[in-house]
């Protein structure tokens, strides 16, 4: 497969590159080379190049030697490089010492473009979201049920009794970007039979009773979905960077369209909302700023 790989680079007409540096379970840091080659007859091709571990730093010159030698290794056709794209840390990005800066004071290298990645950058917007005061209780709870095992087979006897599509709770995963929709909205499914199980366990949470924490944690299930949805479009082989912008440009328009619905306090795009309370119940205030920000945002980034 390499051989297969480093011909294909020696016949294509040009190639781009991406790089994703993270530390795997053995605290190695580990740099995934992506590639996507384009041919005289217009097909494309993209495979993961090379895993190179980083034993030392994880600096901008450590990256940089270390994939230059690669390059030298296999006699990488650098001058059919078009672009590059990092995950828009320093070590990647610095104007000094970074590893696009390096690159292109290389003169083995040619003029090629630089971005930061489409989807990384969508997993920085949602960081505006925080709600910790909903996160916090959601692991707290989830963790108190399963963290111990006679605790977990309770609850899981309990899921049998009623019949339950959903058989347990998910761990929350801070590192995958899909792990907070999925948790928020399995832990809203079973929500009635959390607090049954709490109330039979002697478990106090007065959250789940208060009306107003309820209602943030249905809205951030729901604006979380949508973006796991996005995340998802944006996701995947042979996508080009107009398909990704335009899924972007969509669902700034989409948060305009919902913006203007809570202002009206409709609720036809947020269904766990909607379960908990009537729609001339609540304050629509506090989440249309949640969105206007959410939008400001992807405004900001996707500039």
């Amino acid at each position: 497969m390499q051989t297969q790989l480093k011909d294909d680079l020696e016949i294509c007409d040009w190639f781009s590159l991406q790089f994703d540096e993270s530390t795997d379970i053995s605290d190695t840091a580990q740099l995934a080379v992506m590639v996507r080659m384009v041919f005289s007859d217009f097909t494309v091709k993209e495979e993961l190049l090379k895993v190179l571990p980083i034993k030392g730093r994880t600096k901008g010159e450590d990256i940089y030697n270390l994939f230059k030698s690669y390059a030298t290794s296999i006699s990488m056709p650098l001058h059919k490089l078009s672009a590059i794209t990092t995950d828009g840390a320093p070590a990647m990005m610095g104007s000094a010492n970074g590893f696009i800066a390096l690159c292109k004071k290389n003169e083995s290298f040619p003029n090629f473009m630089s971005y930061h990645c489409i989807i990384h950058q969508e997993a920085l917007c949602v960081k505006v979201l925080s709600f910790q005061h909903v996160m916090n209780v959601v692991i707290k709870i989830i963790n108190s049920i399963r963290a111990k095992p006679l605790q977990h087979r309770l609850f899981k006897a309990l899921l049998e009794d009623v019949d339950d599509k959903q058989s347990d709770l998910i761990f929350h995963t801070e590192v995958q970007w899909l792990s907070k929709g999925k948790v928020l909205a399995c832990f809203l499914s079973l929500i009635e039979e959390i607090k049954e199980f709490l109330k039979s366990t002697y478990q106090n949470f007065e959250q789940l009773e208060d009306s107003s924490r309820l209602m943030d944690l249905a809205f951030l299930a729901n604006i979380t979905d949508k973006l796991n949805i996005l995340n998802l479009e944006l996701q995947g082989k042979e996508k080009h960077v107009a398909q990704m912008t335009g899924s972007v440009k969509s669902f700034k328009a989409k948060l305009n369209l919902w913006m203007s619905h809570m202002k009206m306090k409709s609720l036809i795009h947020f269904p766990c909302m909607k379960k908990m309370v009537c729609d001339s119940d609540f304050n629509p205030a506090p989440f249309v700023i949640h969105i206007q920000t959410l939008l400001e945002q992807f405004e900001k980034r996707f500039q």
